[in-house]
């Protein structure tokens, strides 16, 4: 395929996804992007990402932004297979 060729795709994330965390995400993965909030579809370059690292990093944030609202920590770590896993860190009460 030429070099000029711009490939894309499009996923269905559903009308309930937050697009400030998709920001967030794609932000993080330093995409450009496109999404309609009334279908839920996101349109991306496909030659940078895949699927599922788009989703690996919106479930990332989701983790984050829910763990920030209840006020546990989270740690970060790489498990075995080389993915990122969290562990919630409560204080008790």
């Amino acid at each position: 395929m030429p070099c000029y060729t711009n490939q894309t795709a499009t996923v269905l994330f559903g009308k309930n996804t937050d697009p400030e965390l998709l920001k967030l995400a794609m932000r993080e993965l330093a995409l450009d992007y496109t999404f309609d909030r009334a279908t839920g579809e996101l349109t991306f370059n496909s030659r940078w990402a895949e699927i599922g690292e788009i989703k690996r990093a919106y479930s990332e944030q989701v983790v984050t932004q829910t763990a920030q609202r209840n006020g546990w920590s989270l740690k970060w770590t790489v498990n075995a297979s080389g993915n990122r896993q969290a562990e919630v860190l409560r204080a008790s009460r």
